[in-house]
């Protein structure tokens, strides 16, 4: 579409543009996929938004056990045709009420298959890789002309939307005692500076996971409330000794350990500082000790490691 008859950069000393309805219009969508701005935000990939479906709880939210009355015809087609549309709205004006409490973070990212690999949590060495959402954006110091800035984001199906990022990784040792794989679950404890968070399950729900001798397996970690800079973690391991005759490939009949190996814990919090401008805190973590964990027991990790360093990419990352 021509600059004359969109938004553009042109039109304002710093244009901040937020897609949440960007499908096709053949679609039902009644926005634009284009970036137009200095910075362009896509929460939830900019298309169809959490909470906006028929059949989410928004809907099903107005019946009560007193009056069991669905919402009106008119409220249920807004809510339909114009939910995802207005969800912009919502976003800017949770970003003026909760400045302080529940930041919206987006991204710096090509795409958001790409933002969902985990690639793109990272602030950089300056933060320019990620800016607020909404009232507080800001343009970025190094923006040139014709440059397009695509920031992603998730978000909550209600307010408030903020969703808290926290990147994890679990690097397996290779000690001699360890064996080429285990297979189980993991829980979290993260404890930061404003909160903490207590059994949260990083593995999949019903699916193990295999954990390969000297590897880096990294997590995700959406929360809605913000617990601040983690310096503690806590690990939790459950060995899956279950038979699974469509999976054969997971069990070990001879001689196996249960044990699962950490040689350490890191973790990334980002940070909003006063000046609404955002820093990435990546802190690895060591063990007392350099015992592994066995199936059922928690290992803490507090000590930060002799050989810590900053700013690293995972290698692997599981969502």
């Amino acid at each position: 579409m021509p600059d004359f008859v969109r938004l553009d950069p042109s039109d304002a000393s710093f244009v901040d543009v937020i897609h949440t309805d960007a499908k096709s219009i053949m679609l039902g969508g009644y926005g634009m996929r284009q970036a137009v701005g200095h910075l362009d935000f896509y929460p939830n990939g900019g298309q169809d938004q959490p909470g906006c479906s028929l059949l989410a709880p928004l809907i099903f939210s107005a019946l009560t056990v007193e009056d069991l009355t669905l919402p009106s015809p008119d409220s249920m087609s807004r809510h339909l045709v114009a939910c995802a549309h207005n969800r912009a709205i919502e976003l800017f004006t949770d970003s003026i009420k909760r400045r302080s409490t529940c930041p919206m973070i987006g991204y710096l990212c090509s795409s958001y298959e790409e933002y969902k690999t985990g690639s793109c949590l990272q602030c950089g060495e300056n933060g320019d890789r990620c800016s607020l959402l909404g009232y507080y954006a800001s343009k970025p110091k190094d923006w040139i002309a014709g440059d397009t800035r695509t920031m992603y984001l998730e978000t909550a199906p209600v307010s408030p939307f903020c969703q808290h990022n926290y990147v994890v990784e679990l690097n397996v040792g290779e000690n001699e005692e360890s064996e080429d794989w285990v297979q189980g679950h993991v829980n979290l404890n993260l404890y930061g500076d404003k909160g903490e968070i207590i059994k949260h399950k990083i593995t999949q729900k019903d699916v193990s996971q295999r954990f390969l001798k000297g590897s880096k397996n990294v997590f995700i970690v959406s929360l809605s409330k913000n617990i601040g800079l983690v310096s503690i973690g806590e690990v939790f391991w459950k060995y899956d000794h279950e038979i699974d005759p469509f999976d054969l490939g997971k069990m070990c009949l001879v001689f196996c350990s249960d044990f699962l190996y950490l040689e350490n814990l890191t973790i990334t919090s980002f940070i909003p500082d006063r000046e609404h401008n955002i820093v990435s805190r990546r802190q690895k973590l060591c063990g007392e000790t350099e015992s592994g964990i066995q199936s059922g027991d928690w290992k803490l990790f507090y000590k930060p490691c002799a050989d810590q360093r900053t700013n690293t990419i995972p290698e692997r990352l599981v969502v």
